[in-house]
Formats: C-alpha cells, structure tokens, sequence
C-alpha cells in the first residue's frame, strides 16, 4: 500500500473527534478546549516567570547580577564574564549543532551505529505506510511521533496496536513533521538524564500524568479538575495542560476505561502513556542510576553532536545497562526542560541544575 485510502484517511481524522464529543458531550469537550487554548495563550508567561525564578536563584547562589532583556531573555554576569539565557536556552551549544540534533531519524541512526539501545524503529511518509504496516504486523505496541522538530510534546502517541490505530496516530504526527517514526514501545518507567559536557549531571524519572478519583467523577471531569489547579498554580503544578488527545484515548482503553468512567474513590489512575503532560507530582528524582546506564547517556549526548542534552531512557531498572535491563535509549533532547528537576513531587528533593549550568557558563 502506497498511501491510505481516501476513506480510511476521512475516518481517522474524525475518529478522535467522535470519541471526545462522545464521551465528553459538546459543552464539556468545549470547556477543555478552552482550558488548552488559554493554558497555550499563558504558557509563555507562566514558563517564564518561572524560570526567571530558577535562573535568579541560581545566580544568588552564586553571587551573579541578573538583568533583563525582555521576551523571557536574562542576562547573567559575574567577574567581567556574562551569559545569556532564554528559558531553558542556553549557549552551551551552538544553533546548528542544535538544529541537526532535531533530526530524531538521523540520531536514532548513529545511535544505532554505536551499538547504543535504541527501540526497534522504521521511518515512513504519511503517504506511504507500507513500510510502517510491516512493522506494525511485527508486533506492538508501537508509538509514532513526529521525525523531527517538536520535541517530545506534539504528536506523539503510544500504545499503537492496530492499523486503524496507526491511520489515526500518522495523521496527528503528520500535522508537525513530514517525516515520521514508528518504534517498538519499550517497556519501564521513563527516565530523563541530563548530560553536560561528558558528565552525568541530575536524572529525574518522569512519571507518565495520573489522577486520583473521588467516587463521583468521570475521567474527563478529573482531566478538568487537574488542568484548573495546574491553571492556578502559575506553572509550579506542571507548565503544560493535560490534552485529550490519542495518546489518552489509547491509554483508557488499555486499562478497560473511557473518558466517562467514574473513577472509585482514592483509585490513582494512569491517563496517559507518554509522559510529556506530566505535571510536578509525576516527577521524582532519581539517585540510583548505575554506571552504565550513564555512561550510555553521555554516549547518546556525544552522538547526538551536544554538549548539553536532555536523555530519555526507558527501562524497568535505572541502576543497569539500558540493554541488560530490556530498556531503551528513545530520544536526545537539545535545550532540555530544566524545570522537570524543580517540579518535583518532593519540593527538598529539587535538584538545581541551573546552579551547575551557570557555572559552567560564567567559568
């Protein structure tokens, strides 16, 4: 098959649409869209104010002037010597090695190369799933993200087991990358691995977002609740908003629910597979990484041509070999969040990153 079929494609595309509408009735669907759409209107307010408040904590730890540039831009000086930073942007790498970094086909390969675990993958056009099918057919499940560009945030969903499945997940990572990738979906916990020049420098394992039911309210009811506190709290619950999107669509039917099932009280319940909507109380940091597993994200980091990277591992024990644990290396982030090590579940167990890269900066 060299593309899908004008009906299948007319299908998915509506599937997901049906499914909230569905679930949630037109007014509920409504209110979560608007929750989204003014969760992305003050994000960027929200995620700069703070990390105005890590970058300024970091520079009183370490004597440092701060001054402002606007648009989220900070100027740190200390000793004649000054950096600049905007969020978690950094000058630590330069725009090019971050721009060839984007290119998650391109690392998954010489990651590959190296003999560093990497989740079985293959690379496919929207308009041509043939390949992707094959692969499918192997086994799953399977996630399909974007090949490059958006991170770990957009168009990323797991817990792809069939080919409607896969018709419908390909249109959404179609939105955000011509290109896209389908992997075998490693099993364990995800782990984020920051890497500076060579060195292990902080890990956190981030939870994929889960809530606790009440007796009374549906799954859709609690996802609103959530993004209401998240709204509230100013960006320290979690800078994105949980989105009803495939990923949670698929991640309820694993586990036999719907959008409008009534979660018993205390019941904690995964909503989602990917964790790239979780929230401070899905973040804990992690001591008990091994040698290992570090040494193969300093590896990655190296590969991915970065002095300064975010890895993410999944694998069912932290303190081996990613190989040896049945884990998988599954993406190199360039300028990498660093606020999943200060939202945390345990705010004493923050782990000030930015203190070790403004050192390094101003050194």
């Amino acid at each position: 098959m060299d593309r899908w079929p004008a009906p299948a494609r007319a299908a998915a595309s509506w599937a997901t649409r049906i499914d909230m509408l569905a679930a949630l009735g037109p007014r509920t669907a409504a209110e979560h869209r608007r929750q989204v759409h003014e969760r992305a209107r003050l994000g960027a307010e929200r995620a700069g104010r703070v990390y105005e408040r890590i970058w300024g904590d970091a520079a009183a730890e370490l004597g440092a002037e701060v001054s402002e540039r606007g648009a989220g831009s900070l100027v740190l000086s200390l000793n004649g010597r000054t950096a600049r930073v905007e969020r978690q942007v950094t000058e630590i790498d330069d725009e090019r090695a971050v721009e060839r970094s984007r290119d998650r086909a391109a690392v998954q390969a010489r990651l590959r190369k190296l003999g560093l675990p990497v989740p079985p993958y293959v690379e496919f056009a929207p308009t041509a799933p043939r390949p992707a099918l094959a692969f499918l057919a192997a086994g799953g499940p399977c996630v399909v993200k974007p090949g490059s560009g958006t991170g770990a945030r957009y168009g990323v969903t797991c817990g792809v087991r069939s080919r409607r499945d896969l018709v419908r997940a390909s249109l959404e990572a179609a939105r955000h990358a011509g290109r896209l990738l389908l992997e075998r979906q490693a099993p364990g916990a995800m782990y984020r691995i920051l890497v500076l020049d060579d060195e292990v420098v902080a890990t956190v394992r981030r939870d994929p977002p889960h809530l606790i039911g009440d007796g009374s309210s549906s799954v859709a009811d609690l996802v609103l609740a959530e993004n209401r506190r998240r709204l509230a709290a100013g960006g320290y619950a979690g800078l994105s908003a949980l989105r009803i999107d495939l990923d949670l669509l698929f991640t309820l039917r694993a586990s036999r629910r719907l959008l409008r099932t009534i979660v018993p009280a205390g019941e904690r319940i995964t909503v989602k597979t990917s964790s790239s909507d979780a929230g401070a109380a899905d973040n804990e940091p992690e001591d008990a990484v091994g040698d290992e597993l570090a040494a193969e994200a300093v590896a990655a980091a190296s590969a991915a041509g970065l002095r300064l990277a975010g890895v993410d591992v999944v694998t069912p024990d932290p303190g081996r070999g990613v190989a040896a644990a049945g884990g998988a290396l599954v993406e190199v982030n360039a300028t990498p969040g660093l606020h999943h090590h200060y939202l945390v579940r345990d705010s004493a167990r923050t782990q000030r990153v930015a203190v070790t890269l403004l050192r390094h900066l101003l050194d």
